[in-house]
């Protein structure tokens, strides 16, 4: 369906690094021209220096669109870090949520990948300690959502006319999605999962049923449309981008739980909500970080960055390579 051109990724010229036997992850980010390709380039570094026995695992950088290729010296970059480069030339239904050149990018991946286990990842994240991806025998790894949002406590909720309607729209019993708790707010909603750190066992198929179900609901006209302007780690959303936003998630937890398959909730410092760090609980400021979704922190200035000002639990080497970074 869409041209792309695969290349044996190579580790000769890779930092040292800890090797696990039997581990098949493959971890795969989206790179565009602009503020994405600097993004992705640093995750991809940080996760070749401190990922631990993940660090020599393959990584896929995918290119959705022709007009927004990242530029030769970022893709030259990427190879020194071992990356494959996936050109592709996707035309989404909805072009203005970015959201949804990820999933498209995930499906194709789960499509042409070799491995037992995919990691999808937004670009504005970065690996400070060896994380924990292991599925422990469920279909999906993740984070439930930071906040309430777009969710739903339930029948009695003003946007539960929304999961409703995507329940019955993609024919996903209402009843079988299980409550899941906030990251940050601490509400008790209707299963839904951050989307920046998603890990399958690729057999599943989650990816493809998760676009189906979005294009399905794009085609019922359903979205949640609960905001006119949203901070992304990009920049700001609004317009048709912000009246979906979160369906790819809403839509990602009923295909997963849709299909009887089940989840393994990752611990907190993974996917760890840097630019709510002033919401948090003394506690979560305080926990170890194995992965950081740092948003638009890096647009402060680094009195107010909680990686730079001494807030968080961070690795020495870590601390040190990523000032030299800022």
């Amino acid at each position: 369906m869409w041209p792309f051109r695969r290349r044996k990724a190579t580790t000769s010229n890779l930092p040292e690094a800890q090797l696990s036997a039997g581990l098949d992850v493959e971890f795969v980010l989206v790179a565009e021209a602009g503020t994405l390709e600097r993004q992705a380039l640093l995750l991809c570094e940080s996760l070749r220096r401190f990922a631990g026995k993940y660090a020599r695992c393959p990584i896929t950088v995918a290119s959705p669109r022709a007009d927004r290729r990242p530029s030769r010296e970022t893709l030259t970059s990427l190879g020194r870090l071992g990356c494959v480069y996936l050109p592709l030339d996707i035309k989404s239904v909805e072009p203005e949520y970015g959201t949804t050149f990820r999933m498209y990018v995930s499906t194709e991946a789960e499509k042409i990948s070799t491995a037992d286990t995919l990691v999808v990842m937004d670009s504005d994240m970065l690996f400070c300690r060896e994380p924990d991806l292991a599925l422990d025998g469920a279909a999906a790894a993740l984070r439930p959502v930071d906040v309430k949002g777009m969710c739903t406590y339930g029948r009695d909720d003003p946007r539960d006319g929304y999961w409703q309607a995507l329940c019955q729209t993609v024919g996903v019993d209402y009843d079988q999605v299980p409550m899941v708790q906030t990251t940050i707010d601490k509400a008790m909603v209707k299963a839904s999962y951050n989307g920046g750190l998603v890990v399958v066992r690729r057999q599943d198929r989650i990816f493809e049923r998760t676009l189906g179900y979005f294009e399905r609901s794009v085609a019922a006209k359903i979205a949640p449309n609960v905001s006119h302007r949203i901070e992304a780690g990009h920049g700001v959303v609004s317009g048709r981008g912000s009246e979906l936003w979160g369906s790819s998630q809403a839509c990602l937890s009923l295909a997963i739980w849709g299909s009887g398959l089940t989840v393994r909730t990752l611990s907190e410092p993974h996917n760890y909500p840097l630019h709510l760090f002033d919401q948090m609980s003394a506690e979560q400021q305080r926990l170890p970080l194995s992965i950081i979704h740092y948003h638009d922190v890096f647009a402060k200035a680094p009195a107010l960055n909680p990686l730079l000002n001494g807030s968080t639990d961070l690795p020495a080497d870590f601390r040190i390579w990523l000032e030299g970074k800022a």
